[in-house]
């Protein structure tokens, strides 16, 4: 997997160069962004799915790219003085510190807009998979998933909500970005429909166990571990797994739904030897 995560971050790092223009700032403000250390797991899911299917990774990088710049852009936004207001963002200043919140929106404007350029310059890929692409991404970044998402964690903030409420979250603010990574994989692959269900059942499932064990990880972990401030929900009077569920039923949550990820895993037509040990990273 290592070797996958490299040629993500050095397709990252040779896609906005920073040329002598007006406006040079924003690409330095973007590259300050997308070089963070970071897991890069929504587009190492894509491709982990493509080779699977013994699909040529060189023409999905750049599909799955496309969604890790969705993620970036939404973690700018969402260390924002208006949401969530943090500081710190895999472990070194968030952007809107490191140089201002107007820089900060417009740099996550930007990292947003051309997820869809990059997509639709994608060579030697079928107009019709390129729409594919863009329906499934636009769909999940949308309205109804991870700004649904962010609406209802912004709306939770001083106030007690149940779990349903809390799922609904966790699922289009997390979950939503994992299932477009398996989306993708299954539309550069040509899956069946049955398969193409099963990842994405797969993706929705190890979402949300993934921002369950994060919620977990909040409460017991260092801002040097995680890079980020720790424990801020719980200083924002938010809602978490922990605070509704308790610590046992959260960890015995987590663990139904990864075994629910790994079921769906069992139901596909490929190897699925690396998907499962994509599990285990995030376990």
């Amino acid at each position: 997997m290592k070797n996958k995560i490299e040629k993500i971050n050095n397709k990252l790092s040779n896609l906005f160069e920073v040329e002598k223009k007006p406006h040079k700032i924003l690409y330095e403000a973007i590259n300050y962004s997308i070089s963070s250390k970071a897991k890069r797991l929504r587009p190492l899911l894509t491709l982990l799915i493509c080779e699977a299917y013994n699909v040529n990774l060189d023409s999905s990088i750049d599909a799955s790219i496309a969604i890790e710049l969705i993620h970036t852009y939404s973690l700018i936004h969402d260390d924002l003085p208006c949401m969530d207001d943090d500081d710190l963002r895999r472990g070194k200043p968030s952007l809107h510190k490191k140089y201002n919140e107007w820089l900060a929106i417009l740099t996550g404007d930007s990292i947003l807009t051309y997820a869809f350029e990059l997509i639709c310059n994608i060579k030697n890929l079928s107009h019709e998979k390129k729409i594919k692409l863009i329906s499934s991404l636009s769909k999940y970044a949308g309205k109804d998933h991870l700004i649904a998402g962010q609406v209802i964690d912004l709306m939770s903030e001083n106030s007690n909500i149940n779990f349903e409420t809390l799922k609904f979250m966790h699922v289009n603010k997390t979950a939503s970005l994992f299932i477009c990574a398996a989306e993708f994989g299954a539309i550069l692959c040509d899956a069946t429909k049955s398969d193409f269900e099963n990842l994405k059942l797969f993706a929705y499932n190890l979402g949300l166990a993934f921002q369950i064990r994060d919620d977990i990880l909040d409460e017991n972990s260092t801002t040097k571990d995680l890079g980020k401030k720790i424990k801020s929900d719980i200083k924002k009077n938010k809602s978490t797994a922990l605070t509704i569920l308790g610590l046992e039923k959260a960890k015995n949550l987590e663990k139904e739904l990864y075994d629910l990820a790994y079921n769906h895993l069992s139901k596909l037509s490929i190897n699925t030897q690396s998907l499962n040990d994509f599990i285990k990273i995030l376990k």
